[in-house]
């Protein structure tokens, strides 16, 4: 089981004690936003790259490609909820809020 927070605090009392600016929180955002991109074009390659495995009657090799490209979605899912939660200036956000934010839908 995860430990619990040491703190509970607001965005705001976060940058306060982390001395970030806002220049600071956009490269951030920037940062997470390119690593997103990176991590979902890996796992479309592996997808890709799997799929022609399979249809060559490569089985192992394309399961591997399947797990890494698994291994790369959900990196990509942890860098765009960061990237969610600079934006939004929002600590502690749901799956389910950053789910709703994605399809366009107010809470």
């Amino acid at each position: 089981t995860p430990a619990n927070a040491e703190r509970s605090e607001s965005f705001g009392e976060a940058i306060a004690r982390l001395g970030l600016t806002e220049k600071d929180l956009q490269r951030r955002e920037k940062i997470f936003l390119a690593l997103c991109l990176f991590w979902g074009l890996m796992a479309m390659g592996a997808l890709a790259h799997g799929s022609s495995l399979l249809l060559k009657g490569g089985i192992k090799g394309g399961i591997l490609a399947f797990a890494l490209a698994f291994l790369a979605v959900i990196l990509c899912f942890r860098y765009h909820f960061w990237y969610f939660q600079v934006k939004q200036r929002l600590l502690g956000a749901t799956f389910k809020l950053w789910l709703n934010s994605l399809l366009g839908r107010k809470k």
